[in-house]
Parts: structure tokens; C-alpha cells; sequence
């Protein structure tokens, strides 16, 4: 066999999984060359940072007993694994009788699959930050009462979902009795303390059994990094580009479940503390800080159950990556025992609500409103109203919050006995694209006081129209701050005769000014949405003070009727109207006649308008 030269080795090095160096236990000379030129030279190759294994393999061991030597040369070992991170560990063995060789394969084979240094500080004698962390997640994770200590039937369901074995009392008891004789403070009457299960897998590494600690770690997603995997953080059905996420029934059940888990005094509310206990079960940032102005909270800024919920919903419409994320670091996969997160979600195609009636896919439940309007036109005050703060609240919350007004709100809402959720956002003031309104409905908001907010309303309004046709959705004129209105409601006729012009329904007037702000608004626009306009067709248009003449009337029902196309089912109707008033007239003049026309069956027909 030919020797190998340099090439050829540099060459191996890249490619190796697991490289094993071996020196004789009798050369001093191989020994020392392993920390002046092997090791060095495999940085040179991989990088100082490089995650290849390194076994040390000591051979030669049966001379060294035939020469009288009984010393070890592992012990010599040690220094050099404290200054090579990357060296897994070190062993004796001799071709010549084949002792230990089935053990140095072993050891490599396990040097790749369960690697020793991510979990292990060798220098420092103990477990690295990154897998406290992970340890710690999983713990949190699998403490399903939240007390902080594992009782038995928590460690049962760990032991089974992890190893697929159930925990034997006798090995429970031994488990307990391990930790307290070295950690008094890991276990408690009723279990084990989360420094009792960092402890318990330190032990194991300790005995070189780290793939117990591995089996756990990879069952929660962690790769070789101790990083979440991106298949476990990842919604394989969802394509960003054409689709839409919301949180599924089930991702619902899931976050309900871990509502209660941290709500610990069971008053309904998340305080401050609680959902930042909540957010601790991963060390990464979850959620920004400004959410509480975007759902549902106390005066005291405590989440309540319709928050939490709308606060996920919120945040998988717009980026359902990112919520996928967080809902990986909670740990949805194992405590709904999924194999991935889809079942979390429901996807829907980025498409119109009227577009999707027909689809097989489940009913979408999350609306998006724009509302737009100039600065002033209360906006803000219109969106905040959503979840149920009048200008008094409005004004606690900002002078708690130093942060600019809040650009989504949601909350639920019931359209038809079916729960749905309605995001209002809110757009900006200059220089709107009209693509950038793209949404399920479109709410212009204006000042009911001003003139010129309402022609800044009119103007998006038809730029709006003229961009989208037939393909625009419902939209919705609101008159805010009714309470400052001052020309005696000219303006608000103006707007009225402009809506019944474009056929669609008059301005709706508020204000948030008041004890409870009204929510038959947010109502009809949930309803428009839902509906795409439904409520417009057979809605009979208003007049102003005096009403007109009955003549004026007549015309402009009949008027309205044919901008909407409805004039057979208008005639329809008619016929209706004057079929009864003659039955009417018949019973009260001659009753024969009417029983003889019960008796008489005319043949089922149907009239399509």
C-alpha cells in the first residue's frame, strides 16, 4: 500500500464525518504529534470552528503490557480534549489481539450521530448554554400544569412520548433518589425541579450515554446545532406567494390550552407576568411589545381569551412564517402529538371572499377592512371603538403607552351565529396606491365637521373604483365626530344623495365621544365582507328631511331597482303584492270562492330572476 501524500490526506480530511487519529502507545513521538501537527492541520483544513469529531485512538496497547508498562496514555489525553474542543473522546486498543477495536467503531459511529460537544463543555465541566436552553424549553414544554416541577404522570407522558417505553415505578423512584443525593433542591415532594433535569442529563453524559439526552432533543426539533430545524418550524402547505393563513380550530384548541396553562390565578386575564412566563419557554423574541394595542385587553393591559386569540390570528394573516415559528418554540408539535404544524393552520388562496364560496376549502374567518381617511378624520379613535374603547379609555391607554397609534386592530365578531375576525387597518393619509388597498372591504372614514375630509374620502374612493371595476369589493362611507357636526347636517345630505348616486349604502354615522361605542358599524362591515355586498341589493335608498313625494318615491325605488338590476324580481314582488290584497278582497267578499281555490291544485313551478 502506497503511502499517502499530502494532497491526499488534505482531500480525506474535508470529506471525512469523523476523523480517528492513531498514535502508539509506546512512541512517545506519535503521541506528541497529535497536538504540535494532526490536530493543527485539521483546523488548517476545516476551520477553527469546524463541528468534524475527533476520536484519539491509542493502539498498540499489547506491547505496552508485554514491555512491563502498566500507565495509561488516556490520562495524557485529557489536556489535549480541554484545548481541542473538537476531540470527542480518546481510547486504548490493539490490532493485534483486535481488543477494543468493535469499540473504537462504536464510538465513532456515535461520535457522528449523537456529537458530544454541543451538549458538553469538556474545559468547564458542564453543559454548554445552548443545550441549557434547549433542555430548559423542553422542560417548560412538558410541565403541562405549569408549577415549575415535573410530577409523575408528566414524567410518565415525557418517558412515553420520547422513548416510547412507559417509566417503571421502581426506575422513577431510582431517578428521584439520584438527583436528591447529589441536588437536594432537583426534586420535590411531588417531582423533579427543572435543575434536577439538567442535573439528570449532565449525569448521562457523564456515564457517555448522551443519546438519551439527543433522543429527547431531536423529538422537540433540535438539529445537530441545537438550533430548530427549519422542517419543524415550517408549514409545508403554505405557499407564500398565492396563500393565506389562518390559525385552524385545532391551533385554536392548542392556544386556549396554553391560555389557561399560564394563566395562574385563573382569572381569564394574562397579567404582565404571566405572559412573559409565557413568552420565556423560548429564549428568542416572540412578539413585539406594542401588541396590546392591537387586541383585546383590560384597562390594566391584562391579555383576555378573545385577545390571545385574535393576537395569533393577527399575526398569521400577515406572516404565517414567523407565527409558525412561535408556535414551534411552544412546542405545538408535541403537546398535540403532530408530526408537523398544519394541522395549526388553515390556507386558503389569496382571492376574494365571493371567490372562495365555492371552494372545498374550509370557510375563511379572518376579514381585512382598510380604513381609510385623511389625518383628523378619527381613524384611530374609529379603530380602537372595535374593541370596545370610548375617548376616555383611549386617552389612559396613551398616556401608559409611548408608541405611535396602532396600525391593525382585531377582535372577534359574530356574523350570523359564525365567529369570524375582522382586521382593521388602518392606511396612510398621502399619496395612496390602489393597489396597496387590496382587502375584503374598504372603509372611508371622513369628518362629519369638514368639508375637505370628505372630498379627500371621495377621491380615493373613485381612484379606487377606476382601478378595480367590477373586481372592487363592498365599501362603506362613516361619518366620525357626529358630536362636533355645526352646518346643520348639510353635509351629511350632500354625502347621503353622493352613496345613493354610487349605489351603494348611506354613510353611517358615529361617534366615539360616548359611553359604549356602537358595533353595529363593525358589524355591517364584517356582513359586506362575508356577503360581498349582499345587504346593499335590497336595501331601499334614504331620504332626507320631508321624505319627497310619493310620486318622487315610486321613481326612485323604481330608479334604484334597475341600477341594480333587480327589475323581474322587482315585478315580481309587485305581482306578489297585488296576488294578496286580492285573496284579501275575495275572503272578506265571498269565501266560497276562496275555499274552491284551496281545492284546486295548481302544478309546482319555479320563477328564476
Amino acid at each position: 500500500m502506497r503511502e499517502q501524500s499530502e494532497n491526499d490526506i488534505s482531500s480525506e480530511i474535508v470529506r471525512a464525518d469523523v476523523i480517528c487519529l492513531v498514535y502508539s502507545v509506546v512512541d512517545d513521538e506519535t503521541f506528541n504529534r497529535l497536538s504540535k501537527y494532526w490536530l493543527p492541520l485539521i483546523r488548517e483544513k476545516l476551520g477553527d470552528s469546524h463541528k468534524v469529531p475527533v476520536i484519539l485512538v491509542g493502539n498498540k496497547s499489547d506491547e505496552r503490557f508485554e514491555q512491563g508498562e502498566q500507565d495509561s496514555s488516556l490520562n495524557r489525553a485529557i489536556p489535549i480534549m480541554h484545548k481541542f474542543k473538537e476531540v470527542e473522546t480518546s481510547l486504548e486498543c490493539s490490532a493485534k489481539s483486535m481488543k477494543n477495536l468493535a469499540e473504537l467503531f462504536f464510538y465513532a459511529q456515535k461520535a457522528v450521530l449523537f456529537p458530544h460537544a454541543p451538549l458538553y463543555n469538556s474545559a468547564g465541566q458542564m453543559l454548554t448554554e445552548k443545550c441549557v436552553t434547549a433542555l430548559t424549553r423542553v422542560f417548560k414544554i412538558c410541565d403541562m400544569d405549569g408549577d415549575g416541577v415535573w410530577n409523575e404522570e408528566e414524567m410518565q407522558e415525557f418517558q412515553e412520548r420520547c422513548y416510547n417505553t412507559p417509566l417503571l415505578p421502581q426506575a422513577m423512584e431510582e431517578v428521584r433518589n439520584c438527583i436528591a443525593k447529589h441536588l437536594p433542591h432537583g426534586v420535590k415532594e411531588t417531582g423533579i425541579t427543572l435543575d434536577g433535569y439538567l442535573y439528570l442529563n449532565m449525569m448521562f453524559i457523564h456515564r457517555g450515554r448522551q443519546e438519551a439526552t439527543w433522543t429527547v432533543l431531536r423529538k422537540f426539533g433540535y438539529d445537530d446545532d441545537l438550533e430548530l430545524a427549519e422542517s419543524y418550524r415550517a408549514i409545508t402547505k403554505l405557499q407564500p406567494a398565492i396563500h393565506k393563513a389562518e390559525i385552524s380550530t385545532q391551533g385554536t384548541h392548542y392556544l386556549l390550552c396554553l391560555f389557561s396553562k399560564f394563566d395562574r390565578d385563573q382569572d381569564d386575564l394574562l397579567s404582565d407576568s404571566e405572559f412573559q412566563n409565557l413568552l420565556s419557554v423560548s429564549s428568542k423574541r416572540m412578539i413585539g411589545q406594542d401588541w396590546y394595542q392591537s387586541v383585546e385587553t383590560d384597562a390594566k393591559f391584562a391579555l383576555t381569551r378573545r385577545g390571545f386569540i385574535s393576537l395569533f390570528q393577527l399575526t398569521a394573516y400577515f406572516n404565517p412564517v414567523y407565527t409558525a415559528d412561535i408556535l414551534a418554540h411552544f412546542g405545538y408539535s408535541y403537546q398535540m402529538a403532530e408530526p408537523d404544524l398544519n394541522s395549526a393552520f388553515d390556507v386558503h388562496k389569496d382571492a376574494p371572499w365571493e371567490a372562495n364560496k365555492s371552494s372545498k376549502e374550509q370557510p375563511r374567518k379572518v376579514i381585512l377592512c382598510n380604513v381609510i381617511g385623511n389625518r383628523g378624520a378619527g381613524k384611530t379613535s374609529f379603530m380602537e371603538g372595535f374593541l370596545g374603547r370610548n375617548l376616555s379609555l383611549q386617552s389612559k391607554f396613551r398616556d401608559k403607552i409611548d408608541t405611535q397609534s396602532p396600525l391593525h386592530i382585531i377582535n372577534q365578531i359574530s356574523v350570523y351565529n359564525t365567529l369570524k375576525f375582522l382586521i382593521l387597518r388602518r392606511t396612510r393619509e398621502y399619496n395612496l396606491d390602489p393597489k396597496e388597498m387590496k382587502s375584503d372591504v374598504n372603509c372611508f372614514i371622513f369628518d362629519a365637521s369638514s368639508r375637505e375630509s370628505f372630498v379627500y374620502v371621495q377621491k380615493y374612493y373613485e381612484r379606487y373604483q377606476m382601478h378595480f371595476g367590477s373586481r372592487s369589493v363592498p365599501s362603506l362611507f362613516v361619518a366620525a365626530k357626529s358630536d362636533l357636526i355645526h352646518d346643520d347636517g348639510k353635509l351629511l345630505e350632500e354625502v347621503k344623495a353622493y352613496c345613493f348616486e354610487k349605489g351603494i349604502l348611506p354613510p353611517h354615522i358615529i361617534s366615539v365621544n360616548v359611553t359604549t361605542v356602537p358595533s353595529d358599524i363593525y358589524l355591517e362591515l364584517a356582513t359586506l365582507a362575508t356577503y360581498r355586498g349582499a345587504k346593499t341589493r335590497f336595501r331601499v335608498p334614504q331620504f332626507g328631511p320631508g321624505g319627497g313625494s310619493i310620486r318622487q318615491r315610486v321613481s326612485s325605488f323604481l330608479e334604484w331597482l334597475y341600477r341594480r338590476k333587480l327589475v323581474i324580481s322587482g315585478c315580481v314582488v309587485v305581482m306578489a303584492i297585488v296576488a294578496g290584497c286580492g285573496v284579501v278582497h275575495i275572503r272578506r267578499t265571498n269565501p266560497a270562492v276562496l275555499q274552491d281555490l284551496r281545492n284546486f291544485r295548481l302544478p309546482m313551478f319555479a320563477l328564476k330572476a
